[in-house]
């Protein structure tokens, strides 16, 4: 079997199996409900990942994928695309240490996670909005 690419396999292989053994741990303390929900997320990851490695089309469409998610970061943000996937890892950093700062304050670090949250949303949906715009024009070029 060939592998298109190693790295997505490394990935989902530890990922998701990682994502996967925490969720049987779970559902074996007796928390079924989370345990089930990352369960299914883990093996729904696992099995695009593997598409995406072992497969020449599912290889294409992940790349692909990839390069669309880039073109609608770069014309949205222009220099700053690179840095915007993860203003929200950063927004969650800033709160775990302002709650590590000042633990007598615990709204500064709830405003953080709240405004990652807020932000992830607005990401998601402006990058819906792109993504669409450029369908678009790419519908409107072919029937020209």
């Amino acid at each position: 079997m060939k592998v298109y690419s190693w790295k997505t396999l490394l990935v989902t292989i530890f990922g998701a199996g990682a994502m996967l053994a925490y969720a049987v741990v779970r559902m074996y303390r007796g928390d079924w409900l989370f345990g089930g929900v990352l369960a299914v997320m883990a093996l729904g990851m696992a099995v695009e990942g593997l598409e995406a490695s072992l497969t020449e089309e599912g290889y294409r469409k992940d790349v692909e994928t990839g390069a669309r998610g880039k073109r609608a970061y770069r014309a949205l943000f222009g220099k700053l695309a690179p840095v915007m996937p993860h203003g929200a890892v950063i927004l969650m950093g800033a709160g775990a240490a302002s709650a590590l700062a000042l633990p007598e304050l615990p709204w500064i670090a709830l405003a953080f996670v709240l405004g990652a949250l807020a932000y992830q949303l607005w990401l998601a949906r402006a990058l819906r909005r792109e993504l669409d715009r450029e369908e678009e024009e790419e519908e409107e070029e072919a029937a020209e």
